[in-house]
């Protein structure tokens, strides 16, 4: 949610809630490098005009492109402080509910 409101650019390899579970995998790959091997299926390209882009089974990511857009919800009075005019209180309720939810469904 916070990726398809706050983040996603308007082309298609900008839309990063596409593939918001291989960026939170990414986050467990750099924030606990040593325990997990799924960055083996993601790759860095800083060269690379898109985003991000599939090759095969791999997710390769420009992470510059990634943080210009993930530092754009906050600057100049950036979308996250106007967050009132893009999600209504039913709305954030309604994704903190399915989160918790999945939490559960997920483990059984």
């Amino acid at each position: 949610m916070y990726l398809e409101h706050f983040v996603d650019g308007d082309t298609p390899d900008t839309k990063f809630s596409t593939i918001a579970a291989e960026i939170h995998e990414w986050r467990n790959v750099i924030a606990h490098r040593w325990l997990n091997v799924a960055g083996h299926d993601i790759g860095y390209d800083l060269n690379m005009l898109e985003g991000w882009k599939k090759e095969g089974n791999s997710l390769l990511i420009n992470p510059k492109i990634y943080l210009d857009h993930f530092l754009s919800a906050f600057e100049n009075g950036g979308r996250i402080y106007r967050y009132e005019q893009i999600l209504t209180t039913d709305q954030m309720l309604e994704d903190a509910k399915q989160r918790l939810i999945s939490k559960y469904l997920d483990e059984a």
